[in-house]
């Protein structure tokens, strides 16, 4: 029987060879480091770390494919990131994972060219986090000034609660952001670094919370997927672990959210109203091909079966 250590390592490589696998435009591997930052957030404390090291495998073939396209090629992908669907938090922060991972490198040409790029494309971004807040009636907020954080990286965590952005934070290089495995009052639980340095918690791994840590256990990864359409402002909630086929075969919810099909409406909890896109929403007209962006009708999603 495979210890833990191996079996993050086989969940690793799965997920990295059937994200790699999917169909998609040239610019895929940026909604990939998306829909694994969403699994990140709904597997057990035991998988993250697999989870993370996916990350990073893809981050690097992205920063790879960018940096041997043409110009014109890094133009759409600004393009790109501007209209694809999603939470756009967690695509600026992969645009800022993705601009440090470049300064690391030696300067080149188009490295320099890129990282403009890029800081152009977050400034898109956060237009597109300020034009969410009349939408959730958030509290005021104020986006960076384009001298702000120049050094490290632009972070804008969502309020867990109400969803809204919080105010953006400057994270310097080698400080840790978003949610972290923090161990406070006998308990490990997953909150931000602040929250758990206030609560005189230890950041600490994920494996090191589990109470044997070469105790023999399943890991399983729940179903995820990012819907066709519309922004969501909160992710959809998978109550049990359960495989659904990756069919495109629309249903519309009563919470009025579009569905890739049945199994995925049950899965969320959600009673079906009827069948196909719901009528406020856009239906995605066709596979995007290698050449062309995914725009608003981009769909990801992880098989279970192959990487339990």
């Amino acid at each position: 029987m495979l210890k833990l250590e191996d079996r993050k390592e086989v969940i690793t490589e799965k997920l990295d060879k059937i994200l790699e696998e999917q169909k998609g435009s040239q610019f895929k591997e940026f909604k990939n480091l998306e829909v694994l930052k969403n699994l990140e957030e709904k597997v057990p404390e035991e998988a993250k770390e697999a989870i993370q090291k996916a990350q990073e495998k893809v981050m690097e073939r992205l920063q790879e494919n960018l940096e041997k396209m043409s110009p014109e090629d890094q133009e759409k992908f600004g393009e790109y990131i501007e209209k694809i669907s999603g939470e756009k938090e967690k695509q600026l922060e992969i645009m800022e994972n993705l601009k440090a991972k470049i300064k690391e490198a030696p300067a080149t040409p188009i490295r320099v060219e890129l990282k403009e790029r890029l800081e152009r494309g977050k400034t898109k971004v956060l237009e597109k986090i300020e034009e969410k807040l009349e939408k959730l009636d958030c509290p005021e907020w104020t986006p960076p000034a384009p001298d702000f954080c120049k050094e490290g990286r632009v972070v804008v965590m969502k309020d867990p609660e109400t969803g809204c952005p919080l105010q953006p934070k400057c994270v310097q290089p080698g400080e840790l952001t978003g949610l972290v495995t923090c161990c406070m009052d006998s308990a490990c639980v997953r909150v931000t670094k602040e929250k758990c340095d206030g609560a005189g918690g230890k950041i600490v791994s994920a494996s090191s919370c589990i109470p044997n840590p070469c105790e023999e256990k399943k890991i399983e990864v729940p179903p995820i997927e990012v819907p066709p359409a519309e922004v969501l402002e909160k992710p959809t909630i998978v109550p049990q672990p359960t495989a659904c086929i990756t069919l495109w075969d629309p249903v519309c919810g009563k919470d009025g959210k579009t569905y890739s099909n049945s199994c995925f409406a049950k899965s969320a909890g959600a009673e079906i109203d009827y069948k196909g896109v719901c009528k406020e929403e856009v239906l995605p007209k066709a596979i995007p091909s290698q050449e062309e962006p995914i725009l608003e009708g981009e769909q990801r999603g992880v098989d279970v079966e192959k990487v339990k």
